[in-house]
C-alpha cells in the first residue's frame, strides 16, 4: 500500500477497503482480515505522521484501534505475532498530534492573542481618557470657547472610538479654519476678543497644541484598528475551535483500554 502524500483519513479509508475486501463496512468485524502488509503500512504511516507533525482525528484513531479488534477475532495461527507487532505500533500513537492537541494549541494561541489585545485595549483606553480630559478642560473655559466651538468639543468628547473622534476632529478643524479666523488687526485693548481667538490657536490650560492633539487622535485611531484586527483573529480562532470540537468523539475501546492499563506500569 502507498502511504505517503495522503491525509491520514484517506489512508485509513483505503486501508479499510483492503481489510474488508472493498465490501461495505456495515458488517461485523469478523469479516475483515488484517495482513502483515497492512500492519507494515500502518507502521510506516504513523512514523510519517510523527515526523511531519500530522494531526489524526479521534474518529481515525478509533478506526485504527478497531483494526486490533479484527486481528483478535481472526484467530489465525499468527494472531499473536500480528498483535505483538500491532501493539508495538500503538505505543507510538500517543506521539501523534490528535485533534484535541490541535484544540489546545488553538486555545493557547487564543489566550496569547487575547492577552495582547487586553494590554493594547488598556493602552488605548488610557490614551483616550487623557485626551478626553484635555477636551473637557478646553470646554470648561466658557469665556475662551465660542458656542459653536464648544458644540464641536462636546461631539469630540462624545466620540467613543478613534475613527469617530478622528472624523469629528477633522470636522472641527475644517469649521475652525473656515469660519473662525484669527484677526490680528484687533487692537490690544480688546483683550476679551483676543483671548477668545487665542483659545482657538492653542488649547487653554493644557500643554498640547492642535497639531499634537491631532497626532494623539491618530494614535487612538491606529490602536482601534489594531484592536479590530485582534478581534478578527480571535473570532477566527474561536470558530476553528468550535469546528474541531464538533468532530471529536470519545474513544471507547475496552480491549485497548485494558492494554493501556497493563502497560501503564
Amino acid at each position: 500500500m502507498k502511504t505517503s502524500h495522503q491525509p491520514f483519513s484517506s489512508f485509513i479509508g483505503h486501508l479499510n477497503k483492503s481489510v474488508y475486501a472493498k465490501q461495505p463496512l456495515t458488517h461485523s468485524l469478523c469479516s475483515g482480515r488484517v495482513s502483515f502488509s497492512h500492519i507494515k503500512a500502518i507502521d510506516k504511516k504513523i512514523a510519517e505522521c510523527i515526523k511531519h507533525g500530522i494531526y489524526i482525528s479521534a474518529t481515525d484513531q478509533l478506526q485504527l484501534l478497531q483494526l486490533r479488534d479484527i486481528i483478535v477475532k481472526q484467530k489465525s495461527h499468527c494472531t499473536q505475532k500480528k498483535l505483538a507487532k500491532f501493539d508495538e505500533i500503538l505505543k507510538n500513537l500517543p506521539a501523534i498530534k490528535s485533534e484535541s492537541c490541535k484544540i489546545w494549541e488553538l486555545i493557547t494561541e487564543y489566550q496569547n492573542i487575547n492577552a495582547k489585545r487586553m494590554d493594547l485595549n488598556k493602552q488605548r483606553n488610557d490614551s483616550f481618557q487623557r485626551l478626553y480630559s484635555y477636551f473637557n478642560a478646553m470646554a470648561d473655559y466658557d469665556y475662551n470657547v465660542p458656542p459653536a466651538v464648544r458644540m464641536l468639543f462636546e461631539r469630540l468628547i462624545a466620540a467613543k472610538n478613534g475613527m469617530r473622534m478622528l472624523a469629528e476632529f477633522q470636522h472641527f478643524t475644517q469649521i475652525y479654519n473656515v469660519t473662525i479666523p484669527i484677526d490680528c488687526s484687533i487692537p490690544d485693548n480688546c483683550s476679551g476678543i483676543k483671548n477668545r481667538q487665542q483659545a482657538l490657536t492653542a488649547p487653554p490650560s493644557i500643554s498640547l497644541n492642535w497639531a499634537e492633539i491631532s497626532n494623539k487622535i491618530d494614535e487612538i485611531f491606529m490602536l482601534d484598528l489594531e484592536l479590530y484586527n485582534y478581534k478578527q483573529n480571535i473570532d477566527q480562532l474561536q470558530n476553528k475551535i468550535k469546528e474541531i470540537a464538533g468532530t471529536l468523539v470519545v474513544l471507547n475501546n475496552a480491549e485497548y483500554l485494558e492494554y493501556l492499563k497493563s502497560t501503564a506500569g
